[in-house]
């Protein structure tokens, strides 16, 4: 049986096992060895107890897989069809986020930062797009609005554990911030560069998970307590 405690130990040692082989990226198969840990956690979602929103939560893990893929397999030439896949993962983790929707007054402050990081990105990027890049950018601007929404939709979700599906979701943007950096605006030294990339993805990716899970079993603990 996957545990949480296992699939910490697993999750870990996948993403480990990918982030030792990025010196000698490009080679055969390196696809599917960078979306193992991905699958690991869609594994994880499907079996545990069905909660509400856990559907929207696997559809957004296995789409950014499918994004992971596309850009493994080539960055420029699928470019597109790596942001389209991101962008409907996204949109899932928004909606599944944004079930569980707890406004509070405190956090209002957030959105502001989240857009305000949002639009500085688009600012960056559009001063530094190449003349072969500019068709994209109007998909890029459609992206950044939905993760930047996609992290507002984390951080008013109800319970004390949002604070992990937040964290998430901001590692997230920076994740996809520094991509950004290094496909418009200037190389980042490799491997280091994909290194840090990596890291803050599958940290954003388990933080997520990790996050809904921690709340739903929460909750659950709660109402069976008053039952």
């Amino acid at each position: 049986m996957l545990t949480k405690l296992n699939l910490y130990v697993y999750y870990s040692t996948l993403a480990m096992a990918y982030l030792a082989t990025l010196p000698f990226i490009p080679y055969a198969g390196s696809f599917i060895l960078k979306v193992l840990p991905i699958y690991l956690l869609a594994f994880f979602i499907f079996y545990q107890k069905r909660l509400p929103g856990s559907f929207l939560l696997l559809g957004g893990v296995l789409f950014c897989s499918l994004g992971d893929i596309w850009l493994e397999l080539d960055s420029k030439k699928y470019f597109l069809y790596g942001l389209s896949s991101f962008l409907v993962g996204h949109i899932l983790y928004g909606l599944c986020f944004f079930r569980n929707w707890q406004y509070r007054a405190s956090k209002v402050w957030g959105i502001a930062v989240i857009f305000l990081f949002g639009i500085g990105m688009l600012w960056v990027i559009k001063r530094n797009l190449s003349i072969p890049m500019e068709p994209f950018f109007l998909p890029i601007v459609f992206y950044v609005l939905t993760i930047c929404l996609m992290s507002i939709f984390a951080l008013f979700h109800r319970g004390d554990e949002y604070k992990y599906i937040f964290s998430g979701a901001l590692v997230f943007m920076i994740s996809d911030s520094l991509i950004a950096i290094d496909m418009f605006i200037f190389r980042l030294p490799n491997p280091m560069g994909s290194f840090i990339i990596m890291v803050t993805y599958y940290l954003a990716q388990y933080l997520i998970v990790w996050g809904f899970f921690q709340q739903s079993e929460l909750e659950t603990s709660v109402k069976n307590s008053a039952a």
